[in-house]
């Protein structure tokens, strides 16, 4: 008896020193797409993120500090192998990473730390009507919402105001999204540390994030990887019942000179040759847009707009309107449950004769949509 006393008062003790919870959540998509590229239709998922397990784990270091770490497995719906569904365009970027997020950090009343591959303060909110859906309204250069290599600080809420930091090493952002050697990057398959133009910096950003009742702002400020100084001015307001208004402007200051896609169809492995430097050159995007819950029901609308060309190529820019180009996205999604929906999406280019290399779907002239089923758990 007393020996099974001391065994349940040390359980007790080691349970009391560290007190912790893993969630385990995730989705499934899956349906049918239309490139505006190529005018294909392919099976598969939306959206890379769209197909994930995840896993959240918190653990009470006691005094108000916890721990906390991510891991987030992405795969391909179709075949379930691993694999990321790249916005470029194509359903399944092989030879992915395993995990897309890896992340451990501290939280405290002092603010909370992070380090690894994670969604940071760029990304973690709802800013665009679409989300970063290929075939919605956000923003084309709005790829640094997640790198390798990452070390954020972000600060106590103070009267709705948090500050964010965040920095992140070119030298684990060089090959495309997220696989190769090192992860991170704009579309996979291509080493930029190898082919830029313009050199890779590391990646520095300072966000100002308010969230207080209906209004969800952010203000942030980019040194970005490829020397490009960009600024983002993000807004959404929900009315009482339930519709949402969004608003974002992004500025990229100065021409992004690097071969943002590789001439080859096979991504993810080693780099092929770069016959022609690619980028994008200084520009604003605007993006305004809407969702209305009706009954079952959630529609949406978004429109982009770009105010410069935005072909650069070989150190020469556009300027003859041919790549100035604007979007209209519309789409919506019924609730079969609280978890399950049937979603379509689709979205029209307009005003451009090239294929913008980089751009990937957001600015490939001509229609694309998505019809699918996806369930979260």
């Amino acid at each position: 008896m007393k020996k099974t006393l001391v065994a349940l008062a040390a359980l007790s003790a080691m349970s009391a020193f560290a007190q912790s919870a893993v969630t385990i959540s995730g989705s499934v998509n899956y349906g049918v797409q239309r490139s505006g590229a190529t005018g294909v239709q392919t099976l598969g998922a939306i959206k890379g993120d769209r197909n994930n397990l995840s896993f959240d784990v918190k653990e009470d270091l006691g005094g108000g500090t916890n721990a906390i770490a991510k891991m987030q497995f992405r795969f391909n719906s179709q075949d379930g192998t691993t694999g990321y569904a790249s916005t470029s365009g194509y359903e399944f970027s092989n030879s992915a990473s395993l995990m897309e997020q890896t992340m451990v950090g501290l939280t405290s009343s002092m603010g909370t730390v992070k380090f690894g591959r994670f969604t940071n303060d760029l990304g973690t909110h709802d800013f665009s009507v679409f989300e970063d859906s290929k075939f919605g309204t956000n923003a084309s250069n709005a790829m640094y919402g997640r790198l390798s290599g990452t070390v954020q600080y972000t600060s106590p809420t103070v009267s709705g105001f948090t500050v964010g930091l965040i920095n992140a090493k070119a030298a684990n952002n060089c090959w495309g999204s997220p696989g190769g050697a090192t992860g991170g990057g704009l579309v996979t398959g291509v080493n930029y540390c190898t082919y830029s133009s313009t050199g890779i910096n590391n990646f520095g950003a300072a966000v100002i994030t308010y969230a207080n009742g209906p209004v969800l702002a952010q203000a942030a400020t980019i040194g970005g990887l490829y020397g490009d100084k960009d600024t983002r001015l993000s807004l959404r307001y929900e009315l009482s019942n339930g519709t949402k208004l969004y608003a974002g402007q992004y500025k990229q200051s100065g021409a992004v000179g690097l071969p943002i896609q590789a001439v080859s169809a096979t991504y993810n492995t080693a780099p092929v040759a770069i016959t022609t430097s690619m980028g994008l050159q200084a520009h604003t995007s605007t993006e305004l847009g809407v969702s209305v819950p009706v009954n079952q029901f959630t529609l949406r609308a978004g429109y982009l707009t770009n105010n410069n060309d935005l072909a650069y190529s070989s150190g020469t820019a556009t300027a003859d309107g041919t790549t100035k180009v604007s979007k209209f996205s519309l789409g919506g999604e019924y609730n079969l449950s609280k978890r399950t929906m049937i979603m379509a999406q689709g979205g029209k280019v307009s005003n451009s004769t090239a294929t913008l290399a980089g751009s990937n779907a957001l600015y490939t002239p001509g229609n694309s949509y998505f019809v699918g089923m996806q369930h979260s758990f």
